[in-house]
């Protein structure tokens, strides 16, 4: 399991109470586990500030696998330069 995975399922656990025990990469963030737009929006905030970077993949189809690939991307660009 990945450490951003893990960073994730932290941030949905402590910030916005989400049970994350049957977190899977291709859930959808609103659909599959439940969260509303504004808890979305919530998640994307706590994550671009622990990770210093914007997010522009947003809506309902974003799945927890579409934000851990955005997160180790521009993780993986940042150590490039």
């Amino acid at each position: 399991m990945s450490t951003t995975y893990q960073s994730v399922q932290t941030i949905l656990r402590n910030q916005l109470l989400v049970p994350v025990s049957r977190m899977q990469s291709k859930q959808k963030f609103t659909t599959d586990l439940g969260l509303s737009s504004f808890e979305l929006n919530a998640l994307l905030y706590y994550v671009e500030e622990k990770y210093k970077m914007v997010i522009h993949e947003t809506g309902e189809s974003l799945t927890v696998q579409d934000l851990i690939f955005s997160i180790e991307q521009k993780n993986t660009n940042h150590s490039k330069r």
